[in-house]
């Protein structure tokens, strides 16, 4: 059987890589609990730094601790975490710094809902310690946890001499929620303006204001952050919103209107616009006394520009239907949300925490503003904290509009905690709900591949093409997918003809090219158009090692051992943990009088999880060498 390429055998790969970051997990833990038999000495000298600096921040905290450096720079602690010292985590947290230990913990592994509650705890103990403070504040806030969060704030304000811009926003976005702008544009205005802040302290600022009616004081503040850091649409946007709320349309339809390039309509024009403001824009037209067709012709350019998005084919139905669009939001408080959530949006791949910190206060602000809790689940699930994820996303209504996306990666969470039976659940309902849709189908098919079940996963795929009443160029996945579903339960003409359709949808496509052509190599046709197809894939995934190793297989097929060794052991250099790379390289050493080279590949085959088929294989090879009927698959 063929080794599935860029298919099921990948996922073995990310599951040792996954492993590996538990292993990881587990030295760094081991670190901090000052644990003998750790990690190697290069990863132990790094790690002795951090060590030391963790002794004399306990020191300071806890000067009546047992806290003492023993030889090797190696710490000591009275109370040790638990699985790096075989203690249990109660035990552990029961002293001060004990706990304080377990909420870092806690926080490199993103739990931060018991970050906050430990450090909480040694609060209790040490309550004016300012940096105690801001962390426990930071835990408490990136847990959603605000009533405590509040509390922490105003610590943090009395305490520093040098204030936490988050902190002070948290606090006025309480006096925002509670409906007291002036107070909110009062303690958003004294805000620090550092970090993100920069940017969120005039525009809670400027919302405060329009709260009171101060229109015209609040437009001036949001141009303290007009075109900077690359949040000049975001500026356009709330300053039209702000418009709006004040009556001004006319001025919020100028405000939005895009700018026309030669001989461009506006319908073109529009088309370019963020997904929010060009929202906006319709809502304000209408509002304008705009005709509905007009303002639907806009927005049916704006989908043809920009295939997929679903709110806007929500708006074109909603408007062809009831010849309306729901308001603009126009309050304060979902205004301010609005606003940090495109902050946070903004910065989510750079600096993800802060990004949640600040999705986490658009949520606060506005429980209601979905954006927001996508974003936050997006950021947990990142961090492994998947059933936390899918507790932010359960909490976005079905029937929204961004309903369909939370449940579709709800699924994704659920796979990835093993929970396969709510997976395929949630998936077979939603299919069902849309009959036309291919979407939850596919998710399901992933699924079956995943977890290397090919025969379910055939007819999943059979009822996604069962779906399709005109084939298009984009359905060239569900065919390729198919494909490898079919070759992995041995139907080979089938899976070959769905390849070939795929090539014929997507031609060129590295991936198509590689497994089609790795095939037929490994069953002996059509060799050297496969190896011409390998070529072509290699030549534009240069660094894909399964792709580098097609190639160097194609090369052995053909007889030209040397250059075979040339592309296999780059191929291994790209894939060092994959067995099958590794066996393909110890073929081809023997074939090149390489023996003991050859005998050390096959070894480690035997070390990286091998199938069964592929364990039998090697071991016959080690006893007896290369010979007719021990060769790698295919030959």
């Amino acid at each position: 059987m063929v080794r599935a390429r860029g298919g099921a055998k990948r996922v073995t790969g990310a599951l040792r890589r996954a492993a590996g970051a538990a292993a990881g997990g587990a030295a760094a833990l081991g670190l901090l609990a000052g644990c003998a038999g750790g990690p190697t000495s290069d990863a132990r000298a790094g790690a002795t730094t951090l060590a030391q600096m963790e002794t004399a921040d306990l020191r300071e905290r806890f000067p009546n601790g047992s806290v003492e450096a023993a030889d090797g720079g190696e710490i000591v602690y009275r109370i040790a975490i638990a699985d790096a010292a075989a203690q249990d985590m109660a035990e552990a947290r029961a002293g001060g710094y004990g706990a304080y230990l377990a909420g870092r913990h806690a926080e490199v592994e993103s739990d931060f809902g018991a970050a906050a509650r430990l450090f909480d705890r040694v609060l209790e103990e040490n309550p004016e310690d300012p940096r105690l403070t801001r962390r426990a504040f930071l835990a408490n806030v990136h847990a959603g946890r605000f009533e405590r969060a509040l509390d922490l704030a105003a610590r943090i304000d009395a305490q520093s001499s040098i204030g936490l811009g988050l902190a002070t926003l948290t606090q006025a976005a309480a006096d925002l929620k509670a409906g007291d702008f002036a107070a909110a544009a009062a303690t958003a205005d004294a805000s620090e303006r550092t970090g993100l802040a920069r940017y969120a302290a005039p525009l809670m600022t400027a919302w405060g204001l329009a709260g009171v009616g101060q229109a015209d004081a609040a437009l001036e503040t949001l141009r303290e952050i007009d075109g900077d850091g690359g949040f000049g649409n975001l500026v356009t946007l709330h300053s039209a919103l702000i418009l709006r709320r004040a009556g001004r349309v006319e001025e919020a339809l100028e405000t939005l209107a895009p700018k026309t390039l030669e001989s461009e309509t506006i319908e073109d024009a529009a088309a370019r616009l963020p997904v929010r403001t060009a929202r906006a824009y319709a809502r304000t037209l209408l509002e304008d006394g705009r005709p509905a067709p007009e303002v639907l012709a806009l927005l049916r350019a704006y989908d043809a520009a920009n295939p997929g998005v679903t709110v806007i084919g929500r708006d074109i139905a909603t408007l062809e239907a009831d010849g309306a669009l729901d308001p603009l939001v126009v309050d304060p408080r979902a205004g301010v949300a609005d606003g940090l959530y495109h902050l946070a949006s903004g910065v989510r791949r750079q600096a993800d925490m802060i990004a949640l910190a600040y999705g986490r206060l658009a949520a606060y602000l506005d429980p209601e503003m979905e954006l927001a809790r996508l974003l936050v689940a997006e950021i947990l699930e990142g961090r492994n904290r998947h059933a936390e994820a899918i507790d932010e996303l359960e909490r976005i209504p079905a029937a929204s509009d961004y309903g369909w996306s939370a449940r579709l990666a709800v699924v994704d969470n659920l796979i990835r905690l093993d929970r396969d039976g709510q997976a395929e659940e949630t998936l077979e309902a939603m299919a069902g709900e849309r009959p036309d849709d291919l979407e939850a189908l596919m998710k399901l098919g992933y699924l079956m591949r995943l977890r290397e079940r090919f025969e379910e996963g055939v007819a999943v795929y059979a009822r996604v093409l069962e779906r399709i009443d005109a084939v298009e160029d984009e359905h060239w996945l569900v065919y390729y997918y198919h494909g490898i579903t079919l070759e992995r339960t041995d139907r080979w003409a089938e899976a070959e003809e769905a390849f070939l359709t795929a090539l014929d949808l997507k031609p060129g496509d590295p991936y198509v090219l590689n497994y089609l052509g790795y095939s037929w190599v490994d069953k002996g046709l059509h060799i050297e158009r496969a190896q011409e197809m390998i070529r072509e894939a290699v030549a534009q995934r240069q660094n894909d090692g399964y792709i580098v190793d097609s190639l160097g297989w194609a090369y052995y097929k053909l007889g030209d051992y040397d250059e075979a060794v040339r592309h296999l052991e780059r191929a291994v250099q790209l894939r060092p943990q994959d067995p099958v790379i590794n066996d393909h390289l110890g073929d081809a050493y023997w074939k090149v009088g390489r023996r003991a080279e050859a005998r050390f590949q096959w070894d480690r085959v035997l070390t990286l999880d091998p199938e069964d088929d592929l364990v039998d294989t090697v071991a016959d090879k080690l006893e007896r060498g290369l010979v007719d009927g021990n060769a790698a698959a295919g030959e």
